[in-house]
């Protein structure tokens, strides 16, 4: 691959329709897993192994949506990704009622 950056700094990469369609396909997918493991997540009397389990599938979910995020999304949304990263990570570290809004707030929003 050619280097893309210039004298005003970097720019984007060219992406096919195609390409781009998978990309947004992938972000899609990722975003829909987060969410359904999310409110799988927080639902009462979910077991402990099972919580292991679901928050492996958001963890890679959010992985799958940053890689793609820069591709896909418009900047504003890029800051909402962004956003929702940082609410995850604080509510997978203390996951009280306050973080969980955040996190649902923050899926709200990427809709």
């Amino acid at each position: 691959m050619s280097d893309t950056s210039g004298v005003q700094g970097e720019q984007q990469p060219q992406y096919s329709p195609e390409e781009l369609q998978r990309y947004q396909q992938d972000y899609q997918k990722g975003f829909d897993l987060f969410q359904k493991a999310f409110n799988e997540y927080n639902k009462p009397n979910v077991e402990e192994h099972k919580k292991a389990q679901l928050q492996k599938v958001m963890s890679e979910s959010l992985q799958v949506m940053n890689e793609t995020a820069c591709v896909v999304l418009k900047e504003e949304k890029q800051k909402d990704e962004l956003k929702l990263s940082t609410d995850y990570a604080e509510f997978a570290q203390n996951p009280t009622p306050e973080n969980q809004k955040k996190v649902s707030d923050d899926i709200n929003e990427l809709k």
